[in-house]
């Protein structure tokens, strides 16, 4: 109690400001990085009710009136996602102090020197392009995970050559990460070196070997440039001209806003909930890797179905019913008798 009445007292004297967003960030980022969250960003609620308990012990929880079992809307998940500081602000120091051992080291702890590890590792990862004269060089700086489960997730792998390949994770040894899963793009150095291999005359099997690639893939790719070749493995005629269709992370993104652009357009009142309801796979997709213009385009539009928007209905409801009733048999036929299915 006396580590906790020190912390209100530092609070209390310095100067330290925050707002509700930057605070919830930072509660964001520690429990994270402390293994509080999933993959996936679900919170681990069970483990955090479980820890900060033992971590303060019943009695001095108990003796702050705050309730230790744990329960689906426990005060403790609330407090994670309120961006109200003036909702009881001993539980927010409670909280800081068990996230970093004390509110002033909360408040100094640089949140950006805090990098969660990739689940394929730290990069830079391989380049799995055989016609690169990189290839099997860890120059790969960038991967793009998506995560289906905490425990079921792939990375796109792409490299400064064009080349872009996913596999799914996580990897087992030094050598499976050089399994590179499905190709999504080969790029232009491969393809350039397809061109020249082609201009050569070579074998299908001498180009399968060259780009790592497998008969069927070779053809599909050779078909794709809008080139032609035999079908045997004895000589190959190019006609160099290009039709392929690239694919690219940034034409996937302006897909997806697109989408969600359109539903907003179409109706301007709709909710989040409505937006999620309509497009279930566009908005994950987007809170996977575009989750910064998401929550930007989403933070104007309502939740969905406000307590205000019951009342209202419960008020309307209730004028029908008693105009209803205070006009009953009042048309000068026989009685009705009232029940639930008539007032309906």
């Amino acid at each position: 109690m006396l580590d906790i009445a020190s912390d209100i007292t530092w609070l209390l004297s310095s100067e330290v400001t925050v707002t509700g967003t930057a605070l919830l960030e930072k509660y964001k980022a520690l429990l994270k990085y402390k293994g509080f969250t999933l993959r996936t960003g679900k919170l681990k609620s069970g483990k955090l009710v479980s820890d900060f308990v033992d971590f303060y012990g019943l009695n001095i929880l108990e003796t702050l009136g705050l309730p230790s079992v744990y329960i689906k809307n426990h005060w403790l998940l609330k407090l994670v996602y309120a961006k109200n500081l003036n909702l009881f602000p001993i539980r927010h120091v409670l909280l800081m102090r068990f996230l970093s051992g004390s509110v002033e080291r909360f408040f100094i702890e640089d949140i950006s020197n805090i990098v969660e590890e990739s689940p394929f590792g730290n990069g830079p990862w391989y380049c799995l392009n055989p016609a690169a004269s990189h290839y099997k060089e860890r120059v790969i700086k960038k991967v793009d995970i998506h995560y289906r489960t905490s425990d079921n997730y792939s990375g796109t792998f792409i490299c400064d050559c064009g080349f872009i390949y996913t596999r799914r994770g996580p990897f087992i040894s030094e050598e499976d990460e050089f399994r590179k899963g499905i190709v999504r793009q080969y790029g232009p150095v491969w393809e350039s070196k397809l061109h020249n291999l082609m201009k050569e005359r070579r074998t299908l099997k001498y180009m399968r070997e060259e780009l790592g690639i497998g008969t069927d893939a070779l053809k599909s790719a050779i078909a794709n440039l809008g080139m032609e070749t035999d079908v045997g493995e004895d000589y190959s005629l190019p006609i160099i001209k290009s039709r392929r269709k690239v694919f690219s992370m940034d034409d996937e993104r302006d897909k997806y806003r697109k989408r969600i652009e359109e539903i907003l357009q179409a109706k301007h009142d709709i909710s989040i909930r409505e937006v999620i309801n309509e497009k279930p796979n566009t908005y994950v997709w987007l809170q996977q890797h575009d989750e910064q213009w998401l929550n930007k385009t989403m933070s104007n539009l309502k939740k969905g179905h406000t307590k205000s928007d019951n009342v209202k209905e419960d008020i309307e409801l209730f004028d029908r019913v008693s105009e209803i009733l205070m006009n009953w048999d009042n048309d000068g036929h026989r009685p009705l008798r009232i029940n639930k299915k008539r007032n309906m």
